[in-house]
């Protein structure tokens, strides 16, 4: 996997924003906010990664930041980096993810996963999960994804 130099120039909360923009544009706040907990826990586990960013640009971690995980997806997350990069007022949704990504680095967030470090959306869960599901339990439903911890 070859990383965008693109997403390599933003810092910790630009990439976090953008990753809660890929991943969860389509939930309300709510699901920003526990998909922003899921990257926070994969940080404090040490596993994906020392930063915030690292996490977030792990390979095959977030399909947002991967052709192969939707092209047109992809493509919409490099338009708003490059908004992020840019010296004009931001849209709306980026600007809240930009808000609520700066509260996950300053500590705001409660973590209302209960410790989760996957999800998925609740149809894929239901009905064609991967096998590495086989090693998690569910913790939480927020919107249409379900979250999830290892055992």
């Amino acid at each position: 996997m070859t990383l965008d130099p693109l997403f390599a120039t933003l810092d910790d909360a630009q990439v976090i924003a953008l990753t809660l923009y890929g991943e969860a544009r389509g939930e309300g706040v709510e699901g920003r906010i526990a998909v922003a907990n899921v990257i926070r826990n994969r940080l404090t586990s040490g596993r994906w990664g020392e930063t915030y960013k690292a996490v977030c640009l792990a390979p095959w971690q977030f399909s947002c930041f991967l052709p192969q995980g939707g092209e047109a997806n992809y493509e919409e997350v490099r338009r708003q980096a490059a908004k992020l990069l840019g010296h004009e007022p931001l849209p709306r949704l980026l600007a809240e993810c930009l808000y609520l990504a700066e509260g996950l680095v300053k500590g705001i967030w409660l973590d209302t996963t209960k410790g989760a470090t996957h999800y998925m959306t609740e149809e894929l869960f239901r009905h064609h999960p991967p096998s590495w599901v086989a090693t998690m339990r569910p913790t939480v439903t927020v919107g249409r994804h379900v979250f999830l911890k290892s055992h």
